[in-house]
């Protein structure tokens, strides 16, 4: 009797959507702090894993901001130690936007002696004193001073930029501690916060950036941006099969370790959706 072999069928493992939009939180709650409950349960299913498929970030958060981050001011000393401010509105700036309004304020003062350019007479740019008198002066220190690149508390008639940089954090935080409690192997950091994550979001443009007027890189997190992020393997998270989703709390850190402010500025928002692609195995 002649014999047949046959083959098993193989069924690839099933898989759901989880949608997350920030959108959908309580009217009271914040974008970087919401939960979500709903009168059944956010998910069921047998389902053993999941994982971030896609982040979309839109971020309308300024940069230059007394009460977020205490860089909304620029002071320098004139020769008889007289200190002069510049002070900055909330708002997005990129480099050449916020030196050229210093520029422009500190003229406006009318200060005697002083007359102020932006050149390149030392190599790198610089805020000179091109006035005949050739008064120097200090750059007070300052947060918003040190973010544009200048070494402060040091007289002279020329003070060069060095490597500005005014994005208002490196990297923001996507956390979830009621869906990564079950995953047994945990994120790990060179911080010394340790915080198991959702998704990682790096401040930085996937391209090169555009280049501001005096040629400086605009960073993400200059302007306001809608981005979004596809992964094309993300990181898989252990979930125990016998457990729904029930009521979800979503918080956004920043590279601080401080749950991003999204309430009292004016200008100041954010909103975010994340695709969770759900798997049986």
């Amino acid at each position: 009797m002649e014999s047949h072999d046959r083959g098993t069928t193989i069924r690839e493992p099933s898989t759901a959507n989880f949608l997350i939009d920030s959108f959908d939180r309580p009217t009271t709650q914040t974008a970087s702090n919401f939960t979500i409950a709903k009168k059944n349960s956010l998910f069921n299913g047998f389902f053993t894993r999941f994982g971030v498929a896609e982040v979309v970030l839109d971020w309308a958060i300024p940069n230059i901001s007394e009460e977020l981050y205490a860089n909304s001011t620029f002071s320098i000393l004139d020769a008889s130690a007289n200190p002069h401010t510049v002070t900055f509105g909330p708002g997005n700036y990129n480099v050449a936007q916020a030196l050229n309004y210093i520029l422009a304020e500190l003229n406006n003062l009318v200060l005697a002696g002083y007359t102020f350019e932006l050149n390149f007479s030392l190599g790198p740019l610089a805020l000179v004193n091109v006035n005949a008198s050739n008064n120097q002066f200090t750059i007070v220190p300052g947060t918003l001073a040190e973010q544009l690149g200048f070494v402060t508390g040091v007289q002279a008639q020329e003070h060069a930029i060095f490597n500005p940089n005014l994005s208002p954090y490196r990297y923001i935080d996507f956390v979830s501690t009621d869906l990564t409690y079950n995953q047994a192997l945990k994120d790990a950091t060179t911080d010394t916060r340790d915080r198991t994550v959702l998704y990682r979001w790096w401040l930085a443009w996937d391209e090169s950036p555009d280049l501001d007027g005096y040629g400086f890189p605009i960073l993400q997190g200059y302007t306001r941006f809608v981005a979004r992020r596809v992964l094309p393997f993300p990181k898989q998270i252990r979930w125990e099969n016998n457990m729904p989703i029930g009521s979800v709390n979503f918080q956004v850190f920043d590279s601080n370790g401080n749950i991003i402010n999204t309430q009292s500025v004016t200008g100041n928002d954010m909103n975010w959706g994340m695709q969770l692609l759900v798997s049986e195995n």
